[in-house]
């Protein structure tokens, strides 16, 4: 395997960790500590609601911010991060098998 591929993964990974920790910045309220992991882990229908409510309201610093359009770009990012840290873990992984088969 070539190590370029494993820094490129990582690379990719920390940067779409980056870009997530920043586009969700407005998602965070004292309802929401975790951002778009409170949604994504939400236990029933009301939770969503909740959630989804208060980034629908306007709340001081992020008036014009549509909270729901970032959370929906979050989501859709997600998607990107999940390929990249797969790929980041798979080629660790036979990185490390690479060392005891030699």
């Amino acid at each position: 395997m070539h190590i370029k591929y494993w820094y490129l993964a990582l690379a990719l990974t920390l940067a779409m960790m980056i870009l997530l920790l920043e586009n969700g910045k407005t998602l965070v309220s004292a309802y929401t500590p975790l951002g778009i992991v409170n949604l994504e882990m939400a236990r029933s229908k009301s939770s969503v609601r909740n959630i989804l409510n208060i980034w629908s309201t306007p709340n001081g610093h992020n008036e014009n911010v549509d909270n729901i359009k970032v959370a929906r770009q979050n989501i859709y990012w997600d998607f990107v991060f999940i390929f990249c840290y797969t790929a980041f873990f798979i080629l660790s992984v036979w990185h490390v098998k690479s060392w005891f088969h030699k």
